[in-house]
């Protein structure tokens, strides 16, 4: 990392990120810091200069520089790399009454944090969310009507390609199959499996290692799934989550496009032995770091009708207050909470990690634009009707579905009564967690909020037509093929 670049000014920071962010960069209006007596506020924030190499500078300047203009002149920071289990000791903190004033806040600890009374809720009119960071936002992230953190930004979820694999093949990058019974056959035909071989020695679209999770996730939406049916009902006893994953089964088993216990897609994609990967967008800043030689690009998932949904509009958090202070203190601590989340911070923060950010004003900001290969999948997925979002859930939600997963893929079980069970444990989980409801977004959410998608998402029509076309045209294709 480059920390001898001549420092940039606030002003001179917001003319990079684009002329429409000076005038909301605030956010809203400041909390009052009453008197010139000094404020000690302890910031726990994730180490940012093991990523990039993109982004790096313009973080480093953004700390030294950039955020402490933004802070009132009596406020002192102690500013704290957290590394290794932050939730582990955030929850300690809290325990012995000195947890941090600020900390980063990952989605899947919100719901034991309110439980423990940890985070605070947003003083109203602090932010204008709405106007920041988009209605579905707003939305997404009210809880109990409190908005008690924002995003970051989205964690789309895409397929990787590596555009110099495909050009040696002849194929344009910019031309690849949407329809995942076009998909398939397009991969085995560039698939090297030698017979003597217990897994491809190339392969184009490796599934093993935990990649299966991002191809079922998207073909549950497409085909009309739902994680959640209502506030206190999932959705996994369904032929839409046997279908999607009978189908990623079927990409070992059938199509024989993998090895279910070979090397990690992740791997064979970093090493250049794939052509595509079935990943998180942060796999970007890797490549960017570890794989610079690698060329790529991010697409949307290829699914069963060639169109949206796409899959997950992921969200990835986020500052929390997570102060103990009161007074001027925690004023101040808003202070810098609301400052994490300005324009120049998002920016930068997006472009090092390769999300798409939160703040409205980031988006469509060189390098983030719709025509560069590393975020155009998302730029294409973000757009309303094109992805859904199942919320975010308690560590408990995940095991289980990690659970129920591993129980088919490693030892065979069946699919429709492991759904089944994930069903009752799921529900079960609902009952009790009162904290969790507020933070999944479900079936009834969505047809009680058309705007979140044009009206597109998810119409009882719509839904029957895409599922009915499958059921008629690509479930045959894919049963002629296997």
């Amino acid at each position: 990392m480059n920390q001898t670049n001549q420092k940039l000014s606030r002003r001179d920071m917001l003319k990079i990120v684009g002329s429409g962010a000076a005038a909301s960069v605030g956010l809203a209006a400041s909390l009052p810091v009453a008197t010139q007596d000094e404020v000690s506020l302890t910031f726990w924030r994730p180490p940012f200069d093991t990523r990039g190499p993109m982004g790096i500078d313009a973080l480093a300047n953004f700390y030294d520089n950039l955020l402490p203009e933004m802070l009132p002149g009596n406020v002192n920071v102690e500013t704290i790399d957290s590394t290794g289990d932050t939730f582990t000791r955030l929850t300690a903190s809290v325990a012995a009454g000195n947890p941090p004033d600020i900390s980063n806040v990952d989605q899947t600890w919100v719901p034991p944090m309110l439980d423990l009374e940890a985070i605070n809720a947003m003083p109203e009119g602090l932010v204008d969310v709405v106007g920041s960071f988009g209605s579905f936002a707003n939305d997404f992230l009210s809880i109990n009507d409190s908005i008690y953190i924002l995003p970051w930004g989205w964690w789309e979820r895409g397929v990787f390609y590596n555009i110099d694999l495909l050009e040696a093949a002849g194929i344009d990058h910019t031309q690849l199959p949407r329809k995942l019974s076009d998909m398939i056959p397009f991969v085995k035909e560039l698939t090297v499996w030698p017979d003597d071989a217990e897994e491809p020695t190339l392969s184009a679209w490796p599934l093993a290692g935990g990649t299966t999770f991002d191809l079922y996730t998207a073909l549950v939406d497409n085909l009309g799934g739902f994680w959640w049916e209502e506030d206190r009902r999932s959705g996994f006893d369904s032929d839409e989550w046997e279908e999607a994953w009978q189908i990623t089964l079927s990409m070992f088993d059938d199509f024989q496009l993998d090895a279910r216990f070979g090397l990690s897609a992740l791997d064979k994609f970093y090493t250049g032995n794939a052509y595509f990967l079935s990943q998180q967008l942060w796999v970007g800043f890797v490549l960017r770091r570890d794989y610079p030689e690698i060329n790529w690009g991010v697409m949307t998932h290829p699914t069963p009708n060639g169109g949206p949904p796409y899959g997950w509009k992921e969200v990835h958090l986020g500052w929390g207050n997570t102060s103990g202070q009161s007074g001027e203190a925690l004023a101040a601590a808003w202070e810098l909470w609301k400052a994490l989340y300005s324009v120049e911070w998002t920016h930068a923060n997006a472009i090092a990690l390769n999300y798409l950010p939160g703040r409205l004003e980031a988006v469509g900001v060189d390098p983030i634009t719709a025509d560069n290969p590393h975020w155009a999948g998302a730029f294409e997925k973000h757009q309303p009707g094109n992805s859904v979002s199942p919320g975010y859930w308690s560590p408990e939600m995940w095991t289980a579905t990690n659970t129920a997963w591993s129980r088919v893929y490693d030892n065979n079980e069946p699919v429709r009564q492991v759904l089944q069970e994930l069903q009752q444990e799921a529900d079960s989980i609902l009952a009790f967690s009162d904290s969790l409801p507020g933070t999944i977004l479900t079936r009834a959410d969505y047809e009680a909020h058309p705007e979140w998608t044009d009206g597109l998402v998810p119409a009882e029509d719509w839904w029957d037509n895409v599922h009915a076309s499958y059921l008629t045209e690509e479930q045959a294709a894919l049963a002629q093929m296997r």
